[in-house]
């Protein structure tokens, strides 16, 4: 695993895992055995739990378009071609 910054280390795994095409099994490789999710209170534990997790959430969203932005938020979030409104994720 290449060491890089915590900013590329989250444009990386935003960019292998949920943008098309979504490659799950770079789980493997980006996230340690044990990890530890909390979403909506609900604990994930492990790699493999997590893998899953984030195929049901995936196939449950459908297509998720990310826009990150450097410091402050962004007004006037616009949809893309196909009418989707991208998730902001400040950094």
């Amino acid at each position: 695993m290449e060491k890089c910054s915590g900013i590329d280390a989250v444009h990386n795994f935003w960019k292998q895992v949920w943008q098309s095409p979504q490659d799950y099994d770079a789980i493997d490789d980006l996230v340690v055995e044990d990890f530890v999710f909390i979403s909506g209170g609900r604990r994930i534990d492990g790699r493999e739990a997590f893998k899953k997790w984030v195929e049901d959430f995936s196939g449950a969203i459908g297509n998720l378009l990310m826009q990150f932005l450097s410091g402050g938020g962004g007004p006037g979030r616009q949809p893309d071609r196909e009418g989707r409104l991208p998730a902001l994720v400040h950094l």
